[in-house]
């Protein structure tokens, strides 16, 4: 996923570019420890009485999917919960990484009995999940209303005493009404996700979605190079070798002929990559040619880490390279 951003003169204006995101590729970029960017993830499954039947079958056929797909570095963990009020449920399986074998006996062992206590399963899910400083995601899957009351005040009272942010990313099977206004509560009150289902194959799409939304982009730390277009190596080799993930490229309506350098024109309103003055030293002279060598990087490791373009204009703005104009070419990429 590349994200790209400019800034005009004295006013600061920032576009983000999503290209790509792919299946599960907020998890799928396999680090080996949680302090590597991901997430721990805990699924909360209701197993009330209601997910009897084929719809406990299409849950459990959906996490063994959604775990089948998820790398066994990523920290997972299962609760399920039903039965009366205060009744938080069972953690089936701790939070932890290289834990898929026990994740998929706890998913196999899953039966429905009982109301659906909610509010109290999303109490004991905060304290299972650990202190971990890259975030902490609940995958709720539910197909009824709360039997003990709303839990949207409640989660709202456990994120204002978490010492650490949480999201909560709701899947709703086949739920309507107050159910799926609480599910839509839970997601939106955390700045989460709520997505409803209506099979298993909507679950594991729902699962997808919500993970994929896990990671935000204020979570994400990057290697960054100033004057990314002037230095030693290409942009490409700097994504590669390197692992820069923050470039900086400067852009011109126009710039002067060298004696000893034949400056290629521009072509469908692009602009110039250069630092300003006679010497032209940029490795990648249009911001045409700097984007094909993201493209080219994106192509080759379309699983990477979100990339950050700032662009810094250097001259005024004038027909046939406006802003709008700007914004075509990093959005045709």
């Amino acid at each position: 996923m590349i994200k790209m951003g400019h800034y005009v003169f004295r006013a600061v204006h920032v576009w983000f570019l999503g290209l790509a995101m792919l299946l599960f590729a907020a998890l799928a970029q396999a680090q080996a420890e949680p302090s590597d960017g991901q997430a721990s993830v805990l699924f909360i499954v209701d197993t009330s009485g209601s997910m009897g039947g084929f719809r406990i079958a299409q849950a459990k056929q959906a996490l063994t999917a959604a775990i089948n797909a998820i790398p066994v570095s990523q920290p997972v963990g299962l609760r399920s919960y039903a039965g009366g009020c205060g009744n938080g449920g069972i953690l089936r399986v701790a939070v932890g990484t290289n834990n898929r074998p026990q994740f998929q006996s706890a998913v196999d062992a899953l039966f429905a009995s009982g109301g659906t206590p909610t509010p109290d399963a999303l109490i004991a899910g905060i304290s299972d999940l650990p202190q971990d400083p890259d975030g902490r995601i609940i995958v709720l899957i539910s197909d009824g209303q709360s039997s003990c009351g709303d839990p949207c005040p409640i989660a709202g009272q456990l994120l204002a005493d978490a010492d650490i942010q949480f999201t909560i990313n709701t899947v709703g099977f086949q739920t309507t009404g107050s159910a799926e206004t609480q599910l839509q509560c839970l997601a939106d009150i955390t700045d989460g996700t709520y997505i409803p289902a209506t099979d298993a194959q909507g679950i594991i799409d729902a699962i997808s979605d919500a993970l994929d939304k896990g990671l935000r982009y204020n979570q994400v730390q990057q290697k960054s190079s100033h004057n990314s277009y002037v230095k030693s190596e290409p942009l490409l080799d700097q994504l590669i070798y390197h692992r820069i993930r923050s470039l900086e490229l400067d852009i011109a309506n126009r710039r002067k002929q060298e004696k000893k350098k034949i400056v290629p024109p521009l072509r469908n309103n692009d602009w110039y990559v250069h630092h300003g003055g006679d010497k032209d030293n940029s490795l990648c002279t249009r911001l045409t040619d700097c984007l094909d060598e993201l493209r080219a990087f994106h192509d080759a490791v379309p699983d990477h880490e979100v990339v950050t373009i700032f662009s810094d204009i250097k001259q005024p703005f004038e027909p046939g390279r406006m802003p709008q104009d700007l914004d075509a070419i990093l959005t045709s990429s």
